[in-house]
Protein backbone atom coordinates (compact mmCIF):
# COMPACT_ATOMS: atom_id res chain seq x y z
CA UNK A 1 0.00 0.00 0.00
CA UNK A 2 1.45 3.32 -1.00
CA UNK A 3 0.60 6.17 1.43
CA UNK A 4 1.59 9.96 0.72
CA UNK A 5 2.32 11.51 4.17
CA UNK A 6 2.97 15.11 3.84
CA UNK A 7 0.24 16.54 2.00
CA UNK A 8 -1.54 20.20 1.55
CA UNK A 9 -4.43 21.34 0.66
CA UNK A 10 -5.53 24.95 -0.71
CA UNK A 11 -8.53 25.18 1.76
CA UNK A 12 -5.86 25.73 4.50
CA UNK A 13 -2.60 25.98 3.86
CA UNK A 14 -2.09 29.54 2.27
CA UNK A 15 1.21 27.82 0.23
CA UNK A 16 -0.76 25.29 -1.43
CA UNK A 17 -2.43 25.64 -5.13
CA UNK A 18 -4.33 22.52 -5.32
CA UNK A 19 -7.37 21.76 -3.71
CA UNK A 20 -8.14 18.83 -1.22
CA UNK A 21 -10.48 16.91 -3.73
CA UNK A 22 -8.06 17.88 -7.07
CA UNK A 23 -5.16 16.19 -4.88
CA UNK A 24 -6.90 13.12 -3.88
CA UNK A 25 -8.04 12.69 -7.63
CA UNK A 26 -4.87 12.46 -8.29
CA UNK A 27 -3.50 10.89 -5.95
CA UNK A 28 -5.86 8.04 -7.47
CA UNK A 29 -4.92 8.08 -10.67
CA UNK A 30 -1.06 8.01 -9.45
CA UNK A 31 -2.01 4.83 -8.18
CA UNK A 32 -1.66 5.90 -4.13
CA UNK A 33 -3.60 4.02 -1.78
CA UNK A 34 -4.00 6.53 1.39
CA UNK A 35 -3.00 10.12 2.53
CA UNK A 36 -2.37 11.60 4.97
CA UNK A 37 -3.19 15.64 5.34
CA UNK A 38 -0.78 17.68 7.04
CA UNK A 39 -1.80 21.43 6.46
CA UNK A 40 0.12 23.95 8.12
CA UNK A 41 -0.84 24.86 11.44
CA UNK A 42 0.76 27.67 12.97
CA UNK A 43 0.28 31.50 14.24
CA UNK A 44 0.65 32.70 10.79
CA UNK A 45 -1.72 30.72 9.36
CA UNK A 46 -4.51 30.96 11.58
CA UNK A 47 -3.26 33.56 13.95
CA UNK A 48 -2.53 34.29 17.83
CA UNK A 49 -5.91 35.69 18.77
CA UNK A 50 -10.05 35.09 18.37
CA UNK A 51 -11.97 32.15 18.93
CA UNK A 52 -10.10 28.41 19.14
CA UNK A 53 -12.92 26.33 18.04
CA UNK A 54 -13.37 28.45 14.85
CA UNK A 55 -9.83 28.17 14.10
CA UNK A 56 -10.10 24.08 14.27
CA UNK A 57 -13.34 24.66 12.34
CA UNK A 58 -11.43 26.34 9.78
CA UNK A 59 -8.20 24.04 9.97
CA UNK A 60 -10.35 20.98 9.28
CA UNK A 61 -12.11 22.29 6.26
CA UNK A 62 -9.45 21.07 4.14
CA UNK A 63 -9.51 16.98 5.44
CA UNK A 64 -12.83 17.07 5.63
CA UNK A 65 -12.85 17.98 1.67
CA UNK A 66 -10.09 15.12 1.34
CA UNK A 67 -12.43 12.79 3.51
CA UNK A 68 -15.80 12.92 1.01
CA UNK A 69 -13.48 12.69 -2.30
CA UNK A 70 -11.83 10.08 -0.51
CA UNK A 71 -14.92 8.29 0.37
CA UNK A 72 -15.65 8.30 -3.74
CA UNK A 73 -12.71 7.17 -4.84
CA UNK A 74 -11.56 4.34 -2.57
CA UNK A 75 -8.21 6.48 -1.19
CA UNK A 76 -8.18 6.40 2.67
CA UNK A 77 -7.44 9.43 4.23
CA UNK A 78 -5.83 10.31 7.51
CA UNK A 79 -5.68 13.03 9.70
CA UNK A 80 -2.40 14.82 10.76
CA UNK A 81 -0.83 18.22 10.76
CA UNK A 82 2.73 20.49 9.91
CA UNK A 83 2.67 22.30 13.33
CA UNK A 84 5.37 25.24 13.67
CA UNK A 85 6.05 26.97 17.09
CA UNK A 86 6.72 30.72 17.79
CA UNK A 87 10.43 29.77 18.38
CA UNK A 88 11.42 29.59 15.13
CA UNK A 89 11.24 28.48 11.78
CA UNK A 90 10.98 24.44 12.12
CA UNK A 91 8.31 22.55 11.15
CA UNK A 92 7.25 19.77 12.58
CA UNK A 93 5.09 16.47 11.17
CA UNK A 94 2.33 14.56 13.65
CA UNK A 95 1.19 11.67 13.32
CA UNK A 96 -1.54 10.07 15.40
CA UNK A 97 -3.12 13.29 16.65
CA UNK A 98 -7.45 13.67 16.17
CA UNK A 99 -9.09 16.91 15.41
CA UNK A 100 -10.55 16.58 18.98
CA UNK A 101 -7.07 17.06 20.45
CA UNK A 102 -6.57 20.15 18.44
CA UNK A 103 -9.65 21.15 20.21
CA UNK A 104 -8.37 20.58 23.37
CA UNK A 105 -5.44 21.53 23.42
CA UNK A 106 -5.72 25.58 22.56
CA UNK A 107 -3.40 27.58 21.28
CA UNK A 108 -0.89 24.71 21.32
CA UNK A 109 1.15 26.39 18.43
CA UNK A 110 2.29 28.81 20.64
CA UNK A 111 4.14 26.33 22.72
CA UNK A 112 7.58 25.26 22.10
CA UNK A 113 8.99 22.17 20.83
CA UNK A 114 10.21 21.53 24.26
CA UNK A 115 6.82 21.57 25.64
CA UNK A 116 4.62 19.71 22.55
CA UNK A 117 7.36 16.71 22.67
CA UNK A 118 6.38 16.11 26.09
CA UNK A 119 2.69 16.31 25.17
CA UNK A 120 3.04 14.30 22.28
CA UNK A 121 4.79 11.19 23.87
CA UNK A 122 2.09 11.70 26.74
CA UNK A 123 -0.69 11.46 24.06
CA UNK A 124 0.68 8.85 22.06
CA UNK A 125 1.85 10.49 18.65
CA UNK A 126 4.36 10.48 16.58
CA UNK A 127 6.77 13.54 16.23
CA UNK A 128 8.93 14.03 12.95
CA UNK A 129 11.03 16.85 11.97
CA UNK A 130 10.55 18.08 8.40
CA UNK A 131 12.91 18.63 6.08
CA UNK A 132 15.29 18.91 8.93
CA UNK A 133 18.52 20.59 6.83
CA UNK A 134 16.81 23.17 4.95
CA UNK A 135 18.33 26.43 4.96
CA UNK A 136 16.20 28.21 7.50
CA UNK A 137 15.79 24.89 9.61
CA UNK A 138 17.73 24.13 12.54
CA UNK A 139 17.74 20.27 13.82
CA UNK A 140 16.55 19.74 17.17
CA UNK A 141 17.79 17.14 19.53
CA UNK A 142 16.74 13.47 18.87
CA UNK A 143 15.26 13.36 22.02
CA UNK A 144 12.81 15.35 21.49
CA UNK A 145 11.62 13.64 18.53
CA UNK A 146 10.47 9.96 17.10
CA UNK A 147 12.05 10.89 13.75
CA UNK A 148 13.04 12.90 10.88
CA UNK A 149 11.72 13.40 7.39
CA UNK A 150 14.76 11.69 5.24
CA UNK A 151 13.00 12.64 2.09
CA UNK A 152 11.16 16.12 1.05
CA UNK A 153 10.06 15.73 -2.52
CA UNK A 154 9.04 19.65 -2.63
CA UNK A 155 11.21 20.60 -5.69
CA UNK A 156 11.37 24.31 -5.12
CA UNK A 157 13.40 23.75 -1.65
CA UNK A 158 16.80 22.51 -1.07
CA UNK A 159 16.01 20.16 1.61
CA UNK A 160 19.35 18.21 1.70
CA UNK A 161 17.83 14.83 2.23
CA UNK A 162 20.73 12.88 2.07
CA UNK A 163 22.00 15.27 5.00
CA UNK A 164 18.66 14.82 6.55
CA UNK A 165 19.50 10.91 6.36
CA UNK A 166 22.93 10.65 7.51
CA UNK A 167 21.52 12.82 11.06
CA UNK A 168 18.51 10.61 11.36
CA UNK A 169 20.96 6.74 11.41
CA UNK A 170 23.19 9.25 13.64
CA UNK A 171 20.60 9.05 16.17
CA UNK A 172 19.48 5.85 15.75
CA UNK A 173 16.00 7.51 14.66
CA UNK A 174 13.31 6.34 11.96
CA UNK A 175 13.29 8.44 9.10
CA UNK A 176 10.22 9.62 6.36
CA UNK A 177 9.13 9.98 2.93
CA UNK A 178 6.77 12.10 1.75
CA UNK A 179 6.43 14.60 -1.56
CA UNK A 180 5.51 18.25 0.53
CA UNK A 181 2.70 18.23 -1.87
CA UNK A 182 1.40 22.05 -2.71
CA UNK A 183 1.26 22.00 -6.42
CA UNK A 184 0.55 18.97 -9.12
CA UNK A 185 4.40 19.05 -9.63
CA UNK A 186 5.20 17.35 -6.65
CA UNK A 187 2.42 14.36 -7.32
CA UNK A 188 4.12 11.24 -5.62
CA UNK A 189 7.43 12.16 -5.38
CA UNK A 190 7.21 10.69 -1.76
CA UNK A 191 5.60 8.65 0.13
CA UNK A 192 5.53 5.07 2.40
CA UNK A 193 5.22 1.57 1.63
CA UNK A 194 3.19 -0.81 4.15
CA UNK A 195 1.37 -4.23 3.65
CA UNK A 196 -1.54 -3.11 4.65
CA UNK A 197 -3.11 0.06 5.68
CA UNK A 198 -3.05 1.73 9.19
CA UNK A 199 -7.20 1.11 10.97
CA UNK A 200 -7.25 4.63 12.21
CA UNK A 201 -4.26 7.66 13.21
CA UNK A 202 -3.29 5.59 15.96
CA UNK A 203 -2.04 2.35 13.84
CA UNK A 204 -0.71 4.36 11.43
CA UNK A 205 1.62 6.50 14.31
CA UNK A 206 2.14 3.19 15.95
CA UNK A 207 3.95 1.82 12.92
CA UNK A 208 5.28 4.99 12.01
CA UNK A 209 7.64 5.19 15.55
CA UNK A 210 7.83 1.04 14.95
CA UNK A 211 9.76 1.55 11.68
CA UNK A 212 7.02 -0.79 10.07
CA UNK A 213 7.18 0.63 6.50
CA UNK A 214 9.21 1.39 3.62
CA UNK A 215 10.05 4.96 2.39
CA UNK A 216 9.51 4.84 -1.36
CA UNK A 217 10.39 8.47 -3.59
CA UNK A 218 9.85 8.85 -7.26
CA UNK A 219 13.59 10.18 -7.65
CA UNK A 220 16.45 11.78 -5.42
CA UNK A 221 17.65 14.79 -5.58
Amino acid sequence: MKIETHFHTAQVSPCSQVRAEEGIRLYHKEGFQAVVVTDHFSADVLGRDGEWSKKIDHFLEGYQAACREGAKLGVRVYFGMEIRFVQNMNDYLVYGVTPQFLYDHPWIYMESIEAFSEISRKADLCLVQAHPMRRYCEPVAASLLDGYEGYNGNPRHDSRNASARRLAKECGLIWTSGSDFHQVEDLGRGGVLMDDLPRDEKDLADRIKEGKFTCYYAQED
